[in-house]
């Protein structure tokens, strides 16, 4: 251990044990900031009420895998010793952590909790198990006088391990809620956490839905107290975020939320007589609400009615014996903000049942993750001495003796015991033992709760004075018990003055056991009233009010109220209530005979006995001054702590005893790899002792062989008891030094084994490899003979045949060969023009569906010949069907294609319409307006291109005629004509731009004076009326020029030449395509000048994305 802390760092190390000496060796460690200090295996902690930077997540690597006294004490050590203590014995653990209110005991549990649950993997779990101690806190601590976060309820939190030691889940039981601070709390202290922080952390938007305010003080079930709004927010924030890891939705919360908002609300109904009502037993007051905005407020927050919520708060159903039915009876102001009051206790009560209960299932262990062991830690209520004592401070006391009994039989008092029962010599030290304060209160059936509930069933109206006389009848001779009766029989302690006991008024009394011995001795300071009593505890003589014990002890709600939340709309409130039922004959009275003292006696009864059956570590949590500030040491607030915790008593134990005890075949069968080998000698202890040997002897073989001197252990009667830490610390480290042998011994064989069958599989695999490899050259070496065994066959067949041809040519006619040749062929040809002539028959009228059949040898001459026979006659026959109409057309497509052939690609896009004169319409108006005399060919709409500036456009119908070429204006009549006889030329680019350049320089009847230049629309139109001139120059016996190229030029009467350049750019998604419908109208391309007389044209087309110039 680091020797290099101040003070003594184990007290069973410290020289003198006086009570002085004790307090001093903590005093020094505490202004050094060391707030840790051994009794053995106990940890001693001071709370410093400031953080401290002392759990580094270094200081936890540190502590991980260490030996409880290996390093300077720490909360650490305790957890890494229950951790280990959990994987080695593989047996359950507990830590108890125990202390005043004020002390540091929440902080200590969520500090091992961080660590314990940090042990290993499972990530998910720990976070889960680590968020939800604050979101506990928030519903279930408040601030006292004494502590800013103390816990006004008892957790027992487990954490469920698997056998590799991850956290798989948890489970969270809690003890007595204090309901009471719901509706009132002393002055300067507050209600739970969760109602502050909902209204300074909440956002505008939840708290005007929930009809909230920021300023507590609005609120009358928290007036009275002071907080830090900036703090209340950010724990809100924490909050949230915690519900969120441990897997608690939003939704669920905000339902949650509701409840805490209605018992808000609910403090500020009021309550007014309003006259009385006679009834048959007199005039009974009647009560109304006062001001209707809280109380809709409320109903609307729990999911009821007003008026329902109204009728429940201000009347009572009674049941009528002498009717059998059930009759109303108004209450009056008091009983109507009673009944208020309870129901607010109640529905917070059962929301934080219903949290825990949620929260349960948020960390439990996942289906198909069964816990192997458990580690519970214990963070209860600290013993409290409050300024009103009543029933809550009664169970956190009561609580707190059995605590201390626990630690008393199992450290004190069994350590002694088990040495006397051992035979081990032992010189006897004094205790003070509680058992006759928890007698007391537990007993029956003359005990303190036992009288409770006995009052609290009583037939007809018992009152707190009916309670007290109870006590006093029952409890007076008890030495631990005090009232205002047994103090007036004992007129010398008439001399009493002063306010009610406290700790340090305990602390000045002279000695715990001496006060212990006698009833006069432990009178009060002062004379008690005639509704007080007071108990002696281990800790502090507290005043008990028996004011509110029975109506806290029933713990009842109305049958009405509960009846009507279990109706309400709202899910969270209905399922609150979900558990009760209207029973037509009960009297408004719980239906079951249960008290809260007797459940909580009953729930406290088993934590002891659940803490009985684990391995317990403890925790003795110390405040050092009343005023929760850092850097004070109070000695003798700290001097009364040591005193009634028993540190002196546990130091003196601890030192004389054995640190370490464990029966013979236990210890045996944890350390025989220690012993000799069975191998070296019969009596050895590895792997097994032989039989016929007893466990005490192999233990002495074990302790020998391991180097253990005879002083530092005991034999008792049926265990070994080791004195000294330092002798269990070698041990185990001499074992683990043989485990890792053996683990590398048996991954060696586990190794050489694995390696064995890989190598027989191996082996197995090649010899499949091998007889199919064989196999495949098996079968191969005879698919080689037998293709050779075939050769040579074929060979002696063919030698065979020529030597039998040359024996037949010998002796038959000299040309009977040359005959039966020519009779072959013949018959070749025959059946192949047969053949033919069915595949012709049975072919569809489509002549490339027909199938030729294979021809003879030597006749693909014929074969040929005869398929252009047959297209020529197939194709004539087509000619034939054609009406004269369709053969113009086919025609005129014919001469696009040898006009242009394949170096446009407009041709192929005008291949796919079908030509003709009136795809546009137009006809019709055309021949109407008599504009044009001879037959017409062709109309469609186009644009006639200015010869100075070719930009410029004007919309012209052009129409074709069997002579003449025109320009139609919108109204029909012919602007500008041409006779095809004087055409010399026409020219049209390469680019899909739709522009023809018609030639006819100086033609005497056209009133432009030379060429056109003229847009069809698109590239294929262009080239349909290209086509048709053509043909019809060709009927009329002349021939037409046609160019086509990236540039053109037009020569005008004035002499100038203008010369156009194409190109085509690929139109982007956003710009429409260049290519249009028949049907759309003309789209002139761009057309700009680059210099002198050249203009460039271009085209946009949808094609792909590039540019290209031409020219």
């Amino acid at each position: 251990m680091n020797s290099g802390q101040p003070g003594v760092a184990d007290f069973v190390l410290a020289t003198d044990l006086s009570e002085e000496t004790i307090v001093d060796n903590l005093r020094v460690r505490f202004d050094a900031d060391v707030v840790y200090t051994f009794i053995g295996s106990v940890i001693v902690a001071i709370n410093p009420y400031k953080p401290l930077n002392i759990y580094k997540p270094s200081d936890i690597t540190r502590y991980r895998g260490s030996n409880m006294f290996e390093l300077p004490p720490h909360i650490y050590s305790v957890a890494e010793a229950a951790y280990k203590s959990l994987l080695s014995h593989t047996r359950d653990q507990c830590v108890l952590i125990t202390g005043e209110s004020g002390a540091g005991k929440t902080e200590a549990s969520k500090i091992l909790l961080g660590y314990v649950a940090g042990s290993g993997a499972g990530a998910a779990v720990r976070e889960r198990l680590v968020a939800a101690s604050p979101c506990l806190e928030a519903f279930g601590n408040a601030t006292t006088i004494r502590n800013d976060n103390s816990s006004r309820f008892g957790k027992y939190m487990e954490l469920e391990f698997d056998f590799r030691g991850t956290p798989v889940g948890g489970r969270i039981t809690s003890y007595l809620l204090e309901k009471s601070r719901v509706t009132q709390h002393s002055q300067n202290e507050r209600s739970f956490h969760v109602f502050y922080q909902l209204l300074a952390g909440a956002p505008d938007s939840q708290l005007s839905s929930l009809g909230l305010q920021r300023n507590p003080s609005h609120y009358a079930y928290l007036r009275g107290a002071t907080g830090n709004s900036a703090h209340d927010a950010a724990e809100h924030a924490s909050v949230k975020a915690a519900f969120e890891h441990v897997g608690v939705d939003s939704d669920t919360v905000a339902r949650w939320m509701d409840v805490v908002a209605a018992v808000l609300h609910l403090g500020n109904v009021r309550f007014d007589s309003v006259g009385e009502v006679d009834d048959s037993a007199g005039a009974v007051e009647r009560t109304e609400v006062v001001g209707e905005l809280e109380l809709t407020g409320t109903a609307e927050l729990l999911g009821l009615g007003m008026e329902a919520l109204e009728k429940v708060l201000t009347t009572r159903s009674v049941f009528d014996s002498a009717k059998k039915d059930r009759i109303v009876v108004p209450l009056n102001p008091v009983q109507a903000a009673q009944t208020r009051d309870a129901l607010a206790k109640t529905l917070y009560g059962r929301l934080f049942s219903h949290v825990v209960a949620s929260l349960n299932a948020c960390i439990s262990a996942q289906a198909g993750k069964t816990p192997f062991s458990v580690l519970g830690v214990l963070d209860i209520f600290g013993f409290e001495v409050m300024e009103h004592n009543g029933f809550e401070q009664l169970c956190i006391n009561y609580c707190n003796e059995k605590l201390q009994q626990l630690f008393i039989e199992l450290t004190l008092k069994a350590e002694q015991v088990e040495y006397e029962k051992e035979g081990i010599e032992w010189t006897e030290i004094p205790y003070f033992n509680n058992e006759t304060i928890c007698e007391l209160i537990e007993a029956k059936p003359l005990g303190l709760i036992a009288l409770l509930d006995e009052e609290s069933k009583m037939v007809g109206t018992p009152t707190a004075t009916s309670l007290l006389r109870k006590f006093d009848i029952h409890l007076s001779n008890h030495p631990h018990y005090e009232s205002r009766s047994k103090q007036s029989r004992f007129k010398s302690s008439a001399n009493l003055t002063g306010s009610s006991s406290n700790l340090l008024e305990r602390a000045s009394s002279s000695n715990a056991l001496e006060r212990a011995g006698s009833s006069t001795a432990l009178a009060a300071k002062r004379m008690l009233t005639h509704n007080e009593f007071m108990l002696k505890h281990f800790a502090a003589d507290v005043v008990y009010e028996t004011a509110g014990f029975l109506e806290t002890n029933r713990d009842e709600l109305h049958q009405d109220v509960a009846a009507a939340m279990g109706r309400s709309s709202h899910a969270v409130v209905k399922k609150l209530f979900a558990v009760v039922e209207r029973d037509p004959d009960a009297k408004g009275k719980r239906t079951d005979g249960e008290t809260l003292a007797s459940q909580f006696k009953k729930s406290l009864a088993g934590l002891v006995q659940n803490l009985m059956k684990k391995n317990p570590h403890y925790i003795r949590c110390v405040k050092p001054n009343g005023n929760k500030e850092p850097g004070v040491f109070d000695w003798e607030i700290v001097r009364h702590q040591c005193r009634y915790l028993g540190l002196r008593e546990s130091i003196l134990v601890r030192r004389a005893g054995f640190c370490y005890r464990a029966p013979f075949a236990k210890f045996l069968s944890r350390y025989k790899m220690l012993g000799p080998d069975r191998s070296s000698t019969e009596a050895g202890t590895w792997p097994n002792q032989a039989p016929g040997h007893s466990a005490r002897d192999g233990l002495i073989q074990v302790l020998e062989e391991s180097g253990v001197h005879p002083d530092e252990y005991r034999l008792g009667k049926t265990k070994v008891f080791l004195r000294h830490p330092n002798t269990l610390v070698r041990l185990e480290a001499n074992r683990m030094q043989c485990t890792e042998a053996l683990a590398t011994l048996l991954k060696a064989v586990w190794k050489g084994k694995r390696v064995r069958q890989r190598y027989l599989l191996q082996s197995k695999g090649i010899v499949a490899i091998q007889a199919r490899v064989r196999t495949r050259q098996a079968v191969a070496r005879l698919a080689k003979a037998r293709h050779a065994a075939k050769t040579i066959q074929r060979h002696v067949r063919g030698y065979l045949a020529r030597r039998s041809y040359r024996t037949l040519r010998r002796r038959l006619p000299k040309f009977a060969a040359m005959v039966i040749q020519h009779v072959w062929r013949r018959h070749a040809g025959r059946t192949y023009l047969l053949a033919t002539s069915t595949a012709i028959r049975t072919a569809s009228p489509h002549w490339r569906a027909i199938i030729w059949p294979a021809p003879p040898p030597r006749s693909a001459v014929a074969r040929t010949t005869l398929q252009t026979c047959v297209k020529k006659s197939w194709t004539k026959r087509y000619r034939d069907t054609l009406a004269p109409e369709r053969k113009t057309a086919l025609l005129w497509k014919t001469a696009a294609l040898d006009g242009f052939g394949r170096k446009r690609g407009a041709v192929e896009a005008a291949m796919g319409r079908e030509f003709g004169k009136d795809r546009f319409g137009l006809a019709d108006g055309i021949v109407k307006s008599k504009s044009v005399a001879d037959p017409l060919l062709l109309a469609f709409p186009g644009t006639k291109h200015h010869r100075s500036n070719p930009s410029k456009t004007v919309s012209r119908t052009i129409a074709l005629t069997t002579t003449t070429l025109h320009l139609l204006d919108a109204k029909g009549t012919s602007s500008t004509s041409i006779r095809l006889s004087d055409l010399t030329a026409l020219s049209i680019s390469d680019a899909e731009d739709g522009i023809l350049v018609v030639h006819c320089p100086g033609s005497k009847g056209s009133k432009e004076k030379g060429d056109w230049i003229v847009g069809c629309g698109d590239c294929g139109t262009s080239v349909e009326l290209a086509s048709r001139i053509m043909v019809l120059s060709k009927e009329a016996g002349t021939s037409l020029e046609v160019n086509v190229g990236p540039r053109l030029s037009a020569k005008f009467a004035d002499g100038h030449t203008m010369v156009l350049l194409f190109s085509t750019i690929t139109a982007p998604p956003a710009l429409p395509s260049a290519s249009r419908s028949p049907q759309s109208s003309p789209v002139s391309p761009m057309i700009r000048k680059s210099k002198g007389d050249t203009w460039t044209v271009i085209s946009v087309n949808s094609g792909p994305s590039s540019i290209r110039a031409s020219g």
